[in-house]
């Protein structure tokens, strides 16, 4: 009688939890890089988090077209570079020279995000002492100032990668460069790479890691201090991240062992296409 009583309960409670609608969360998600090729890739994802029935805010140049996305705008607030970079400007720059000029571009792309904070209603939403987030969702590529919003919010966070993964995006997760047969991000180098080329390799991972980490992280922290007031260190916070989704598959890139929180999600902005009209085919 009383192992019938207590299966009874049971029923009744996985019922009453199966049957409970979940809540939405409310997610921020923080893009302030002025590159739609970059933007464009995330635009699916966080529709797709929409579409699920969640309360997305989007901080970003460009607007989500989504009717259940809250788009916060900072264009205009930063130098927009669309359809104006010419090809021989960016080709041939390989090797440990090509590594450090795109590290100085890319430093100097960072600091133009800096213009986030001047938009109105990014200003409007950190003034705002009762806006709070479930989770924050942003690109980790030259800029880390996203991650205060994160340290503001108290929120678990989730950063994404357009382009196959930075040395300092692979540190975060402690996963491994491989860069004996693995060609680094910045290097230009093939698959197959012979002794020569492999040394060259190391130089880009390494030059480029120590780039970032001395130069961009540290202007991070300094202008998240000033804008922010938050006195945290990039380090340990960027350290904490959940989750990092990278824009690659082992089709293209290859196959390489990864970290359990590091997640390949190539094609994810591919839209499935449309069908095609039906078209009747008349003797004459």
């Amino acid at each position: 009688m009383v192992n019938a009583t207590v299966t009874y309960y049971l029923l009744v409670a996985a019922t009453v939890a199966a049957s409970y609608r979940a809540s939405a969360a409310r997610i921020l998600g923080v893009f302030p890089h002025h590159g739609y090729s970059h933007h464009m890739v995330f635009l699916p994802y966080l529709r797709t988090l929409a579409d699920r029935g969640h309360d997305v805010h989007v901080i970003s140049n460009f607007d989500s077209s989504h009717p259940r996305i809250t788009d916060i705008s900072v264009a205009g607030f930063m130098p927009m570079s669309n359809n104006n970079v010419t090809f021989p400007d960016s080709a041939g720059r390989f090797g440990v020279v090509g590594a450090l000029t795109d590290m100085f571009e890319l430093y100097g792309l960072a600091e133009t995000t800096e213009g986030v904070f001047d938009a109105p209603a990014v200003r409007s939403l950190l003034d705002d002492r009762t806006a709070s987030f479930d989770l924050v969702i942003a690109e980790h590529f030259n800029s880390e100032l996203p991650l205060g919003f994160a340290a503001k919010y108290r929120a678990p966070f989730i950063l994404l990668s357009s382009c196959p993964l930075t040395p300092w995006t692979m540190s975060l997760v402690g996963q491994p460069q491989q860069i004996a047969y693995r060609p680094s991000v910045f290097s230009g180098l093939p698959e197959r790479m012979d002794l020569g080329q492999r040394l060259t390799n190391t130089a880009v991972a390494v030059v480029s890691g120590a780039v970032f980490r001395f130069m961009n992280r540290p202007w991070s922290q300094r202008t998240l201090r000033k804008r922010m007031g938050l006195d945290v260190s990039l380090d340990e916070l960027a350290s904490n991240v959940s989750l990092v989704l990278v824009n690659t598959h082992w089709s293209l890139n290859g196959v390489s062992p990864a970290m359990a929180a590091v997640k390949e999600i190539g094609g994810m902005h591919v839209i499935p296409p449309k069908q095609l009209p039906v078209v009747s085919t008349y003797k004459i």
